[in-house]
């Protein structure tokens, strides 16, 4: 169902409130303490690209800074109270490469922290991303760490591992899943979906059979998501590729599942989700999970581009799945400026649904609620942003059910990027 593009805009920077660069101020004024928008980080660029909720209802936030343009990129690690005001910051990681992209809260109370970073010995090439994994305490302090090269080419050169996200299993260990150059079947300059399964304290792989480059076999692309692990003995998979159908070369992209055992193979099956179509290409950004649904959030692109949200069930007897699309074209002709990002968090009987969009030119973050029948909620969304270029990084839902937003804005007169969090009302707004 097509929607129209009527939006409300609550313009960051250029409604007669500007916001002071971080390296002088790190908070933005605000009537009440149920809301506000924080920026964090000095000097340099910051970006924001996840949040974690703590039980005590801190936040810890995930991003990188780079000092220079010239310098490496690091790990940014925040921990922020309830209204947003820094406890601690930690950096690591430093590379020219460096991508934060995941973290998450684990069950002996840690922190673990997974991107990609470069290869400090590649072979044959200048430089190369690996899978990065580290693991903290509670106060920021590491525990252990792994810069894992999965792949090399046939031709002994380095591979190149992207990571997406970090899941924890059931034993305490952890599964990154990502993409990487193909090198199941095919050429060796396309992408194949990875799943890496590790073992906790120390970090290590679980076993060989765990370190896979998962592809279709007809020199095309697929990225992995999101693992999901459903019971003892299978994981799903979520992820997208432009090959769905057997014995195909596919032009375009749409969503596509495997099951993984406990063996880290065997019995795979690879299920497409979506119907192929000739025109447009569906990428999948976020999975949220709500008992035996999950629900798929991504991004379907033309010449413009259109949110897009699945709503897939698991049957808890055999596995199968339904998948059901409620609202194929949440809003149309969004120009995310490349950005195919989404960010998905379920609140009961609410979906928000974070993306980025650019129909003014510049990127600003876009934000809509949804109910878990797929039907909007809001007419039209919020949207975030200013003069500059901001981007999304997650939304995540209180217990109080205020909403937690974190991303890039662009700050000061120089539009450099800063790291944000912002605290909404259930509406989106700056608001009791």
């Amino acid at each position: 169902m097509k929607r129209s593009n009527v939006y409300i805009l609550v313009l960051i920077a250029g409604m007669g409130i500007t916001f002071p660069c971080c390296d002088t101020s790190r908070n933005v004024p605000n009537p009440e303490k149920s809301y506000f928008l924080k920026f964090y980080g000095g000097s340099g660029a910051q970006t924001g690209v996840d949040v974690a909720l703590n039980p005590d209802g801190t936040f810890i936030l995930l991003g990188t800074t780079q000092q220079t343009s010239s310098s490496n990129i690091l790990f940014f690690l925040v921990k922020a109270d309830a209204y947003g005001n820094v406890i601690w910051e930690r950096t690591f990681g430093g590379s020219p490469l460096t991508q934060a992209k995941d973290v998450e809260l684990t069950s002996d109370g840690g922190i673990v922290v997974v991107g990609d970073i470069a290869d400090p010995n590649p072979i044959g090439v200048t430089q190369d991303h690996n899978i990065f994994i580290k693991t903290l305490t509670t106060d920021g302090i590491g525990i252990d760490s792994m810069n894992y090269p999965l792949l090399t080419l046939p031709d002994s050169t380095s591979g190149d591992e992207y990571v997406n996200s970090v899941t924890q299993t059931s034993d305490g260990g952890f599964i990154v899943a990502g993409y990487s150059g193909n090198v199941v079947k095919g050429t060796t300059n396309l992408q194949d979906a990875i799943f890496v399964r590790f073992t906790n304290n120390p970090l290590a792989i679980y076993t060989n059979t765990w370190t896979q480059a998962q592809g279709t076999g007809y020199d095309n692309i697929t990225f992995a998501t999101k693992v999901i692990q459903v019971s003892d003995s299978l994981f799903d998979c979520f992820g997208y590729s432009n090959a769905i159908i057997s014995g195909t070369t596919g032009t375009n992209f749409n969503y596509w599942m495997v099951t993984i055992n406990s063996g880290g193979g065997g019995g795979i099956v690879t299920i497409p989700l979506q119907p192929e179509t000739s025109s447009k290409n569906t990428r999948l950004g976020s999975v949220a999970q709500s008992g035996s649904t999950f629900f798929l959030g991504g991004v379907t692109s033309s010449n413009t581009s259109d949110l897009n949200l699945d709503i897939v069930t698991q049957n808890a007897t055999d596995g199968s799945l339904s998948t059901n699309m409620p609202e194929d074209l949440l809003f149309t002709d969004l120009k995310t400026a490349g950005q195919s990002q989404t960010s998905l968090a379920v609140s009961g009987s609410s979906i928000y649904f974070l993306a980025n969009e650019a129909t003014t030119g510049n990127s600003n973050i876009l934000l809509t609620k949804l109910n878990t029948g797929g039907s909007l909620v809001w007419g039209s969304p919020v949207i975030y942003g200013g003069a500059g270029d901001d981007y999304i990084g997650a939304v995540n839902v209180l217990p109080n059910g205020r909403v937690i937003i974190v991303g890039t804005m662009a700050t000061g007169t120089n539009d450099e990027p800063k790291m944000v969090l912002m605290k909404v009302n259930e509406n989106g707004q700056f608001a009791n």
